[in-house]
């Protein structure tokens, strides 16, 4: 079973709606809302007909992805597939492609936003999963679906643990996450054309998004 969770934190021009549309018509699992803050989501989850996790203490990106995955390990068995993903994407149906995927026990995760800029630092063709190899600062973008076994040695890894401790300037889930399935020795996967998109022009913590950040191929269905 495929579980997400999609973190939320109020901004400006909300793009939470048009996600949760979306994502409802790309796969058939667990959905639930996990806001970064005490803020009120009654007025999404009313809409939507989905549930939202107990509202906590606001801590900023990477905590609050750190803790939403863990809930999500916290409440699933092994075999089914967990991922946190961001309030500003959008998607085209990808159950399928992910869960085959994760078949494969030398899999780390599968990303299911690919960025421009990566497809052409590697001179990516469209046409399926690509590998990355390398960890910090060797990919970036994000999305990512794990078995929940993977998942939990993540949050357990000590480069994970210590980047949730110690690093706050960007508190980069997109960096760190590569870095322990690297050190794991298990593959990274990056679906070309990319399977989701952002929508939100500026993120959570103050980037805003480049040229660079587009989505690899996202005309070309796959």
């Amino acid at each position: 079973m495929l579980k997400i969770a999609i973190t939320h934190v109020p901004r400006l021009k909300e793009t939470i709606g048009q996600s949760l549309r979306s994502i409802k018509d790309a796969f058939t699992g667990e959905l639930t809302i996990a806001p970064d803050g005490d803020h009120d989501v009654e007025w999404i989850t009313k809409q939507m007909g989905i549930r939202s996790v107990s509202r906590s203490n606001r801590v900023g990106c990477f905590k609050h992805y750190a803790r939403t995955l863990k809930r999500l390990v916290d409440n699933s068995k092994d075999g089914d597939i967990v991922a946190v993903l961001p309030d500003d994407l959008v998607y085209v149906p990808f159950e399928k492609a992910i869960t085959q995927a994760l078949k494969s026990p030398t899999v780390g995760y599968c990303a299911i936003y690919t960025p421009r800029e990566m497809g052409r630092r590697n001179n990516w063709k469209f046409g399926g999963w690509q590998v990355v190899t390398g960890g910090y600062g060797e990919s970036y973008g994000g999305g990512y679906f794990f078995k929940r076994e993977v998942a939990k040695q993540v949050i357990q890894h000590d480069f994970f643990i210590n980047h949730l401790n110690n690093y706050e300037k960007n508190q980069q889930i997109d960096h760190a996450v590569p870095e322990c399935i690297h050190q794991m020795g298990l593959k990274q996967l990056w679906h070309t054309p990319s399977l989701s998109k952002h929508i939100g022009l500026t993120s959570t913590i103050g980037h805003t998004h480049t040229e660079a950040e587009e989505p690899w191929g996202w005309r070309i269905r796959p």
